[in-house]
């Protein structure tokens, strides 16, 4: 958990680059702009969704996947 704490901002990026190979290699798709028209939407749906609320000791992050009933709370530094 840790990890996803320290390291949440750089899912969205590493899965458009994973569906982007997997595009390539699975279909043989050789243009740029239709794999990123295919990976974008699929890795923003699959990356976690920020929201930030706020508490009675300072604000905190909530991070939640769309098939995960899981919820990471990060605290924020004032």
């Amino acid at each position: 958990m840790s990890i996803i704490k320290n390291y949440y901002f750089l899912i969205f990026p590493s899965l458009v680059i994973l569906f982007m190979y997997s595009l390539d290699k699975i279909l043989n798709l050789n243009e740029l702009w239709i794999k990123l028209l295919i990976a974008i939407p699929i890795a923003y749906l699959l990356s976690p969704r920020i929201k930030i609320i706020k508490k009675r000791y300072g604000k905190e992050k909530r991070l939640s996947w769309l098939f995960s009933k899981k919820i990471i709370y990060i605290k924020l530094k004032e």
